[in-house]
């Protein structure tokens, strides 16, 4: 077997058992949440059977986009497929599964090929930052849209390599492509932090500071290749962008930042499995601190440290730059604090979340400490067969309590499976939902929507007049409804009136709904259709204006980059790989 494939095969089944909880019981949904995953594909997926575009979500808040929601992630097509054809919770277990896998096999090449490491070290980097407590906690909870963490080794690798070759530079739009389709409201931001940091080291490299990437880029290139990236991305990413900035103007997601954790805390998150579930100091739950890598790890990231003084010092940059901005604010002047002030970083309000990169220089720095003791011992002892298997002993040592911990803390899938909903109402209706934040998941199988909101980050505007119960979902005053009947994205309409008069709709009003006949309106906040007097049969859709410049855009993209790749076809070698130490 080579290689690559045996890597691949290594990380799938750690990531498989580390996971392996999640499909003890395969349909049970998970807890917090995932309980707005769930619903967020749920509702596509109805949409789907409708025969409509998942465009439209009528089933929470009293009816708001689906197209414009920042954490929407049915728009990636692999998302969307394996919901599909496995149901949302299988497939989001399978998804993290893969995810899961890339981020260790990433993190193992990054260490192989940028940094030299040998076999065991970098496997130990791949395991350790994979199952870190970070990943443990955020996708036990359910926040599915930080998957596209997993992604970022192989997108500094493309990015690096992007820097002094055309080629490299498809690699890196694919992946940042990926990151924005998949939801990564914070994935994305962060990416770009790590990656204009990876810039200014490459800019100012020096021989010595990174063992596998002695030389320094023509500025040029990298403004060249830099920009024809930034080009590709901005014209594919146009279908999540554009529709998600219209969405912002109406309901801004800016939201204030003071969380400021110490540094102590920081440190003490990598070596403590539990703690408070909320702590003097915390001003959020134990789950958006923890970043558990345990003792051997941390031990052996002490000793890297040393190292990294002589020939890594790029990992110690990385580490002491991300550690500063996941301090938060603890200063007026602090890059946190600064850093929030900018457009899209204002809207990210957990700075401690930056601990994903942080928990990534730890485990970077614990391979080079191994990888120090494995060069000394050599040395030592001579090339001795025995040497080997005792270093990777000590990655089985160092991995094991992250294992442990992971089997314990990824068994949180008791909720109620979406299957169980029942069936679905035969007409669609508001309900109130006493159980709500347990029955979030089920209502789009169950045709059934409801006033009530999951989360506050949207801050989406309510209309107080919504209705609830199994009645028409159309009011008029003086005239007679006929009939009224409704999928996601459409709403069909018999009235009868006998001068010009008002319908009103039960759902929230939006400029994006047109109507084949009358005037949309907005009646505090509920969706209203002015009609001329007479017999009308009238259909309601959901139209977003941005939809064909989004779709026409991510064409245009398409066609660039599949020009870019065939220009580039030629160049031997692919792009994410390199002769290995």
């Amino acid at each position: 077997m080579r290689a690559p494939a045996r890597v691949a095969g290594i990380a799938l089944a750690f990531a498989t058992l580390i996971w392996l909880p999640a499909f003890l019981a395969p349909r049970a949904t998970g807890f917090g949440d995932w309980q707005m995953i769930h619903h967020n594909l749920e509702a596509a997926l109805a949409a789907i059977r409708a025969g409509d575009l998942p465009l439209w979500d009528p089933f929470h808040c009293g009816g708001v986009t689906s197209w414009g929601n920042p954490e929407s992630q049915h728009f990636a097509p692999w998302v969307l497929l394996a919901a599909l054809a496995l149901g949302s919770t299988l497939a989001t277990k399978v998804l993290l599964v893969a995810h899961t896998a890339l981020g260790a096999a990433g993190a193992f090449r990054y260490a192989r090929l940028r940094h030299g490491l040998g076999p065991a070290a970098s496997a130990l980097v791949g395991g350790a930052w994979a199952a870190s407590g970070f990943f443990s906690w955020q996708m036990a909870g359910g926040h599915f849209t930080f998957a596209p963490y997993y992604l970022f080794p192989w997108l500094l690798l493309a990015w690096r390599r992007s820097l002094e070759e055309l080629r490299a530079v498809p690699a890196v739009v694919v992946l940042l492509v990926a990151i924005v389709l998949e939801g990564g409201t914070y994935p994305f931001p962060h990416a770009l932090l790590a990656l204009a940091l990876d810039t200014l080291i490459a800019l100012a490299g020096r021989p010595g500071q990174e063992p596998r990437a002695v030389t320094r880029p023509r500025s040029s290139t990298v403004a060249w290749n830099g920009a024809i990236a930034v080009g590709l991305v901005v014209l594919l990413t146009a279908v999540r962008w554009l529709p998600i900035a219209e969405t912002l103007t109406r309901f801004p997601r800016t939201v204030t930042s003071t969380d400021a954790p110490a540094a102590m805390d920081l440190m003490k998150a990598w070596v403590l499995s539990e703690s408070e579930w909320r702590a003097p100091g915390r001003l959020y739950v134990w789950p958006e601190y923890c970043a558990y890598l345990g003792w051997p790890v941390v031990g052996l990231a002490a000793v890297g440290t040393v190292r990294a003084l002589r020939a890594h010092r790029t990992a110690l940059v990385g580490l002491a730059i991300f550690f500063v901005l996941a301090m938060g604010a603890f200063h007026p002047w602090a890059p946190w604090s600064l850093l929030h002030r900018l457009p899209l970083y204002d809207s990210l309000r957990v700075p401690s979340r930056l601990q994903v990169l942080l928990t990534f220089y730890v485990a970077l720095l614990a391979g080079i400490g191994l990888d120090a003791i494995n060069r000394g011992a050599t040395r030592a002892l001579g090339q001795r067969d025995w040497w080997e298997g005792t270093a990777w002993g000590i990655v089985v040592f160092a991995l094991a309590p992250l294992v442990v911990f992971n089997l314990g803390n990824n068994d949180r899938w008791d909720g109620a499976p979406v299957e169980s909903a029942g069936p679905a109402a035969p007409r669609f209706h508001l309900e109130a939902t006493p159980d709500y934040h347990a029955r979030y998941a089920l209502l789009p199988r169950q045709n059934k929507g409801t006033r009530s909101c999951y989360v506050g980050a949207m801050d989406w505007d309510v209309a107080p007049g919504l209705w609830n119960g199994d009645r028409p979902q159309a009011r008029v005053a003086d005239g007679e409804l006929r009939g009224v009947w409704r999928t996601p994205n459409h709403i069909h309409l018999d009235v009868s009136l006998p001068e010009p008069g008002r319908v009103l709709l039960d759902q929230n009003h939006d400029p994006d709904w047109q109507a084949t006949t009358g005037t949309l309106t907005d009646e505090r906040g509920l969706l209203a259709l002015d009609l001329p007097g007479g017999d009308h049969s009238v259909t309601v859709s959901y139209r977003p204006w941005t939809l064909p410049w989004a779709a026409g855009s991510f064409v245009l993209g398409l066609v660039g980059l599949l020009a870019l790749a065939w220009r580039t076809r030629r160049t031997a070698g692919p792009v994410l790989s390199g002769r290995l130490p």
